[in-house]
């Protein structure tokens, strides 16, 4: 075998076992986190919070079922209670306006999270609070508590990856504090409850916020 061809070879090789010593490492960082492991147990038997009595209550994309269940808060949306929606799609859109409300209202803000998961939805709800705090502490004070809603499957990986990356556990110096609850009924049927885990171990290889040092 020529010599070119065997320093390809071993160069392949050398790369293939950096890329899975990586990759292992990355793991290994991962399931040390105790936040991670306790959101990884949580996947089998959801704790969705109660809402916060006042504060940002912010809907996430995709389910159209978590909208409504917002608009049953009181004072939402309202100058104390801002309405943030994630990623509205057409049935969003649709709730929105059968209740008088839209986008463009004082009180209600859509965004678009970049990426499209809910890592950029934490990215979201970090410039959103960051832009909201200093008003709302005015009317209500120190303790400022952001509700999200979500579907109940879907809380133990959305509360772990929010507070990592958006709220004061997440080693911010401040801010909110993040609250998730959910209806009481299981996922509905646009819903993939099953991709739970892949999902979650996906969220912890990729959330670099949770290493920033702010």
């Amino acid at each position: 075998m020529p010599g070119a061809v065997r320093g390809v070879l071993r160069l392949i090789v050398v790369s293939m076992a950096a890329l899975g010593l990586a990759a292992v490492a990355a793991l290994l960082l991962l399931v040390s986190d105790p936040a991670w492991r306790t959101a990884l147990r949580e996947l089998a038997a959801p704790a969705p919070a109660a809402p916060a009595a006042d504060g940002p209550v912010l809907v996430l994309g995709g389910s159209p079922s978590r909208l409504p269940l917002a608009l049953e808060l009181p004072g939402v949306p309202g100058p104390t209670r801002p309405l943030w929606v994630s990623a509205p799609g057409r049935e969003t859109l649709t709730t929105l306006a059968e209740n008088g409300l839209s986008c463009d209202d004082a009180h209600v803000t859509c965004v678009t999270p970049d990426p499209a998961s809910t890592y950029g939805e934490a990215l979201a709800l970090r410039a959103l609070t960051a832009a909201l705090t200093a008003a709302l502490t005015a009317d209500l004070g120190a303790d400022v508590r952001v509700t999200v809603v979500t579907s109940t499957f879907h809380v133990a990986r959305t509360r772990w990856q929010l507070h990592a990356c958006a709220g004061p556990t997440g080693g911010a110096g401040g801010g909110p504090d993040v609250v998730v609850m959910s209806p009481a009924a299981g996922p509905a049927p646009e819903d993939r409850p099953r991709l739970e885990v892949l999902k979650l171990v996906n969220a912890g290889l990729r959330t670099s916020c949770r290493f920033e040092l702010r």
